[in-house]
């Protein structure tokens, strides 16, 4: 690393969620933009609504607890009087890149907007895409017009922004700085001069796997996953499959193995059934058994009853409501105002 990158990456490092280091993370200049998507706001769209209209949920696997976010304009705003007591937007952040930095991705979002947005459409993805292969559990396609370098960037920079979301939030990190500071080096060069030259023996350190669902819905996650040799970053209707020179990728475990995306490689993105979309994010939802324990925990303290009580009971709460209504969000927050209104 050469000096402000030192710089960087020492103050990154001390960074909290109080407490910002006011430096550009991707080149050094003070970090002078607000409100930056950590990701682009037209991919998580259909999980929390328009920009300014969002409806977000937060969910601490160490507490149990709901974090609930509206956007300015969300109806919802005034009920619980969030317009008078403001909340930190989930999925934004103050002071993590310049305003330059920040205008350039914009740039490269925006290209991939279109592209992305149509997969699902079967009358608009061959304007965009060549097939490669179709199989009973997925199909995979080469996207034509969107240079390979920035391609290569928009997913880089996604890793990225999760990484220091993670942080913030966490303390723990995603990569190590070395790896990190692989990512940052390409998408510098790339948002400087529109090719990646220099950082090119850097950016061979990393392979991914683009994973799109089948049929757009409104019931995914934003979230990361670290799992046996990779980490997964999940954005609503997409998954990031994230190896590092490090990491082993085990081919018989991976159906679609062939259609990894690397700097020496097409773009591709790889449609997955609903089956299988379902069997992937089956690793996401491990975390719910603890996370119910935690709640029930919390219950019993609230309600003196036991806390294998409160968790039976909040887990069959649970299963009546999405029953009732299909899976939503917000049946976590009712199911624990039902059993303590139950037992008050």
């Amino acid at each position: 690393m050469n000096d402000w990158e030192q710089f960087a990456f020492i103050n990154f490092i001390k960074r909290t969620k109080f407490g910002h280091s006011n430096i550009c993370f991707i080149c050094g200049n003070q970090a002078n933009a607000t409100g930056s998507h950590i990701y682009p706001a037209w991919i998580i769209e259909p999980c929390i609504g328009k920009r300014n209209k969002e409806e977000s949920f937060k969910i601490s696997v160490s507490s149990g607890e709901v974090d609930t976010f509206y956007g300015s304009s969300n109806s919802y705003n005034n009920q619980h009087s969030i317009l008078t007591n403001p909340k930190e937007h989930h999925h934004t952040l103050d002071h993590i890149f310049c305003n330059t930095c920040e205008h350039e991705l914009g740039k490269i979002e925006g290209k991939m907007k279109d592209p992305l947005l149509c997969i699902n459409d079967k009358s608009k993805i061959n304007r965009s895409y060549n097939p490669i292969a179709s199989l009973e559990q997925f199909h995979s396609h080469q996207l034509k017009n969107i240079d390979i370098d920035e391609f290569l960037v928009f997913w880089f920079s996604i890793a990225f922004r999760f990484y220091i979301k993670h942080f913030i939030d966490h303390n723990q990190h995603i990569f190590n700085s070395g790896e990190a500071n692989y990512l940052r080096s390409v998408i510098h060069e790339f948002l400087v001069t529109k090719k990646i030259n220099s950082s090119r023996i850097v950016a061979e350190y990393f392979k991914f796997y683009v994973i799109a669902k089948e049929n757009i819905s409104n019931d995914g996650f934003i979230t990361e996953l670290g799992v046996e040799g990779h980490n997964e970053f999940y954005l609503c209707n997409y998954i990031l499959e994230f190896y590092t020179k490090t990491d082993t990728i085990i081919p018989e475990n991976i159906e679609y193995y062939k259609f990894e995306n690397h700097i020496n490689n097409k773009s591709i993105i790889v449609i997955i059934s609903n089956e299988m979309w379902n069997t992937k994010i089956y690793n996401l939802k491990r975390f719910i058994p603890g996370f119910i324990q935690n709640i029930g925990q919390r219950l019993a303290g609230i309600t003196g009853q036991s806390i294998e009580q409160m968790t039976f009971d909040y887990e069959n709460e649970l299963d009546n409501l999405k029953k009732e209504n299909g899976i939503d969000l917000n049946h976590f927050s009712i199911a624990e105002a039902t059993i303590i209104k139950k037992y008050s």
